[in-house]
């Protein structure tokens, strides 16, 4: 995805959903060139109201945004909608945030884990992308638009079984090596926070052995530090709530940010 690319933002009216919103938007890699508010953004038909989305195509159309971010999770249907109305991308508030994830990830396993995420979010929206790639046509027209929706499926399990086999893999290479720190006898510390939190920053300056720049990233990053009068091993890592949880259940300390 270019970074270039314009967009324009739909959010709710309060000063936390604006900045936020206009925050990843950014780190998405897109230009925010307008940002306008509803009170409630999501909505039958277009994800928002008629008349909101007649100002969006009047507005797209004069400042030349190719996104248009939804500030909500919005249906493949009301997505397409808006876009043939707007002329441009719609792009809501999970696939602006697997954009994220796809932009930063650097290791092979956070490469696969938004591979993944990426295949769970289309699933449920393949029947309305093969209606609306066939010229109108509707699933089970004449027999052919389930039979392309059933080859859109298999194509999608397919897809992530393979990513799924690769990341055991990943995963059971990652299990080696927790047992070579466990050998150590270093205490392991979690650091789990939002997006642009300082997770990073904190691992970073808290090992003599950081690099000159680094850059937000998928994934965890771990690094030796002195802390409390001896050495530990921290990382960190965007918060979710399995995450947290996998965490704990193997008796490493959580610090969030």
């Amino acid at each position: 995805m270019p970074s270039a690319d314009k967009a324009t933002i739909v959010t709710y009216p309060d000063e936390f959903s604006k900045e936020e919103i206009r925050e990843l938007a950014q780190a998405a890699g897109y230009t925010v060139v307008a940002l306008i508010t509803q009170k409630r953004v999501v909505k039958s038909e277009y994800g928002v109201g008629v008349g909101k989305a007649e100002e969006l195509r009047d507005m797209v159309s004069k400042n030349g945004s190719k996104i248009l971010i939804i500030d909500e999770e919005v249906t493949s249907s009301q997505a397409n909608k808006l876009a043939t109305i707007t002329r441009a991308e719609v792009v809501d508030r999970d696939r602006l945030i697997l954009n994220i994830f796809a932009r930063r990830a650097m290791t092979t396993e956070a490469k696969l884990q938004v591979q993944l995420a990426e295949l769970r979010y289309e699933m449920p929206r393949a029947r309305d992308a093969v209606r609306y790639s066939a010229n109108g046509e509707r699933a089970g027209f004449m027999g052919m638009g389930e039979t392309m929706v059933d080859i859109k499926f298999r194509a999608l399990k397919k897809r992530m079984v393979f990513i799924k086999e690769r990341l055991e893999r990943a995963q059971a290479n990652r299990n080696l090596h927790r047992a070579e720190r466990d050998k150590m006898g270093l205490p392991f510390v979690s650091l789990a926070g939002y997006t642009s939190s300082g997770k990073t920053t904190e691992v970073m300056c808290t090992s003599p052995h950081r690099p000159h720049r680094f850059s937000p990233v998928a994934g965890a990053i771990s690094a030796c530090a002195t802390m409390f009068s001896g050495r530990i091993v921290t990382a960190s890592t965007v918060a979710t709530r399995n995450g947290a949880l996998q965490a704990k259940s193997q008796n490493v300390p959580v610090w969030r940010l």
